[in-house]
């Protein structure tokens, strides 16, 4: 796994960080529909941001796969599992980036590759749920035009740096918007278990109208029949939620996509095993 930039483009790139730090619509199309704006009404100023992350962390439960309730955090009286990963990713992101060790490396780089090499030459990849842009937005930028897409401020920040020909807006999936026909081909690794099961079909349909004709969707998620609860990861909270299997690949079909391959792989993740189910489809 390559380190962080370093020289002039990292100079460049913490300039970048440091102008936008705070600012989701740091591009000038208006790709983020509305994140940031309600929010920041809400939150009421830094002060209770932090207080909301003290009360996130004051969660953490001993038990691996203990289910909790999740905490109230939009001062409305409704929860946000969105606000729950991006404050776990945030606090996290350096202990999830060790998890993957350089003698046992996670299958996205190989698959991704396989991916890319079906590609012609600056085609325009989305990777939704980019991380910290490693390998991922990194390997797309070899020959290919790239965009991220990341919740956690921390590692879209991280992204920037480690992947600066690629365009990163930090963001919630649930809250951007591209053009019909945008991709030549999405990616979206081990993203989808954060999110609430039930709006996987709708992610899937929106994947489906941002990709071209015979576009490509590579994603994983846990094959595991999870509603939504919140367990103690990397020392923080975290939200996980899926379908089994089959029930993922119906709604990959239903969203008008045609299911080319799938398996469930083991990775090792910090020595512990995990499965995810890989599939690769194709918009007809």
């Amino acid at each position: 796994m390559d380190g962080p930039a370093t020289g002039p483009k990292r100079a460049d790139a913490e300039q970048r960080d440091e102008r936008n730090a705070d600012d989701v619509f740091e591009h000038p199309d208006p790709v983020v529909r509305h994140q940031g704006a309600g929010q920041r009404e809400r939150g009421g100023g830094e002060q209770e941001a932090e207080d909301e992350r003290a009360e996130l962390h004051a969660l953490i439960l001993p038990p691996l796969r203990r289910p909790v309730a999740l905490p109230s955090m939009n001062g409305d009286g409704t929860d946000d599992p969105g606000r729950l990963v991006a404050a776990g990713y945030d606090e996290a992101a350096e202990r999830y980036a060790a998890l993957e060790a350089s003698e046992a490396p996670w299958p996205r780089a190989e698959r991704l590759r396989d991916l890319l090499g079906r590609l012609p030459a600056g085609a325009h990849v989305l990777d939704a749920g980019c991380g910290n842009g490693v390998p991922a937005l990194q390997l797309i930028c070899e020959r290919h035009r790239a965009t991220g897409v990341e919740i956690s401020k921390t590692q879209a920040a991280l992204a920037r740096r480690n992947a600066p020909q690629a365009r990163v807006i930090h963001a919630s999936l649930a809250d951007v918007a591209f053009p019909d026909g945008t991709f030549a081909a999405i990616t979206a690794f081990y993203v989808m278990d954060h999110m609430p099961r039930e709006r996987h079909g709708e992610l899937f349909r929106r994947f489906a109208e941002w990709l071209r004709p015979e576009g490509s969707l590579l994603f994983t998620v846990e094959p595991y029949d999870e509603p939504g609860d919140v367990r103690e990861w990397q020392g923080v909270p975290m939200f996980f939620s899926q379908f089994d299997p089959a029930a993922t690949l119906r709604l990959v079909e239903e969203a008008g996509l045609f299911v080319l391959s799938h398996d469930v792989h083991v990775q090792l993740e910090g020595g512990r095993p995990v499965e995810f189910l890989w599939v690769l489809a194709q918009k007809g």
